[in-house]
């Protein structure tokens, strides 16, 4: 058994004061009390110092890289650095090498996950790789989570796009995740990816709202709007916040993610970040940076994912280097200061890091906290200020372009299934 002391549990619409015994066989809570009996405190003890807890947060936007590219992140420095984060379920992109496009590849996958994982990582399946290969005999096996690019090597558009929205309806997904960038506005060039302002000149704008635009359309033309949800990835234009809200409105079946790096980084960044700021979509100029902030105070954002995409410091540091973040062990924090700081509640942040992923997903619940549900939880010390270090980082990826931001929210503990798989050591046991 383990009992968590002085904690503030956080509920639906209030904060109780009390303290948490926990199954460790079951992996469930067992009881919710303000007082201990003698045998409780005699089992091992979390004293969570006034912290509070939160449920364990989910991640629908990941890159763990492992097969070809564990030196970048394997699922056991990947889970670990999501359960630093405060996370105990990630959605991991098919974008690896090799590409994760069948069920037969989908199933190998899942038996290194489960040999590696330290908390719950939901493979997404190819999109394009699966059309390839079943066009002339389509299988209609039930698989509930997919990734669509509509740019790079994996792109899937114009008939081809209008083929797999058809193909989905027939298997039956739960979501399908798009990269919304149109390709027909990049402007290519060999120095693209040598530093972010080039990078940004290369992936304009235009690029992604084009096709998040032309995509929701294409939804109704494929009489789309009665199936399962179409989640957009990576938003970065204010703009589109809006217009994927008006869509909302009128019953289109959409859902959107914001990432840390896109709420908080502007091109003002570029100079002392240099090729570490190179991601997609591209960080956008100070102006629209803070226009989507706004969004973010207004409560218009339904979800914040992360987009963890590590990569070596040499890799950053060449000069085509691949674009990407690492986010898992930032994203709690960064958020958490804005709670501190009274910018946002701490109920919305529940919502767009745990309650919206949850029911954008079909997961089950394990939230609100109860006797019987499942203990995967996260204490998070509010007050506790410090400063973000790669060095600190159990990812592969040892650098973040926040390094040296001061932030208010620290994880003291994770849980998953009743288990610790990350335990600050400033907490007493």
């Amino acid at each position: 058994m383990l009992v968590i002391k002085n904690a503030n549990i956080v509920y639906l619409s209030s904060v109780v004061h009390a303290n948490m015994v926990i199954d460790e066989d079951t992996g469930k809570i067992k009881a919710i009390k303000k007082v201990l009996n003698k045998e409780e405190e005699s089992h091992q003890t979390i004293d969570a110092k006034n912290g509070f807890i939160l449920p364990g947060l989910i991640d629908i936007h990941t890159h763990l890289r492992d097969l070809q590219q564990s030196y970048k992140e394997d699922y056991h420095s990947g889970t670990m650095a999501a359960a630093h984060g405060g996370f105990t379920t990630v959605i991991d992109m098919p974008n690896k090498k090799p590409e994760i496009s069948s069920v037969k590849e989908l199933r190998l996958l899942n038996a290194i996950i489960k040999e590696k994982a330290n908390i719950d990582v939901i493979p997404a399946l190819m999109v394009k790789k699966c059309l390839e290969s079943q066009k002339s005999t389509i299988n209609r096996y039930y698989y509930p989570y997919y990734k669509l690019y509509l740019s790079g090597t994996t792109a899937t558009t114009g008939e081809t796009l209008d083929f797999a929205l058809n193909w989905l309806k027939n298997n039956r997904f739960r979501v399908v995740m798009s990269h919304c960038e149109d390709e027909q506005f990049f402007v290519t060039n060999e120095d693209c990816q040598s530093t972010p302002h080039a990078h940004n000149i290369c992936r304009p704008p235009q690029a992604e709202e084009n096709s998040v635009k032309n995509f929701v359309e294409s939804l109704v033309y494929n009489s789309f709007l009665d199936v399962g949800k179409i989640h957009i990835s990576h938003l970065t234009l204010p703009t589109l916040v809006d217009y994927l809200h008006e869509k909302i409105k009128h019953g289109y079946p959409l859902s959107f993610e914001v990432t840390p790096h896109h709420l908080f980084l502007n091109t003002s960044d570029h100079d002392h970040l240099g090729s570490f700021a190179v991601v997609n979509p591209p960080i956008r100029p100070k102006e629209v940076q803070k226009q989507l902030l706004v969004k973010l105070l207004e409560e218009k954002i339904p979800i914040i994912a992360s987009d963890h995409a590590p990569h070596t410091e040499e890799e950053k540091r060449s000069k085509n280097a691949p674009s990407g973040i690492p986010g898992l062990e930032t994203t709690l924090p960064l958020l958490a200061d804005f709670v501190f700081k009274k910018k946002i509640t701490l109920n919305y942040l529940i919502r767009l890091c745990y309650l919206n992923p949850i029911k954008l997903l079909g997961l089950s619940p394990y939230w609100p906290f109860r006797a019987g549900t499942l203990a995967n939880l996260v204490i998070l010390d509010l007050k506790s200020e410090w400063k973000i270090s790669g060095e600190t980082f159990l990812s592969k990826a040892k650098w973040t372009p926040f390094e040296g931001w001061s932030v208010h929210g620290r994880v003291l503990v994770t849980l998953y299934r009743g288990n610790l798989v990350y335990f600050c050591d400033d907490v007493s046991k």
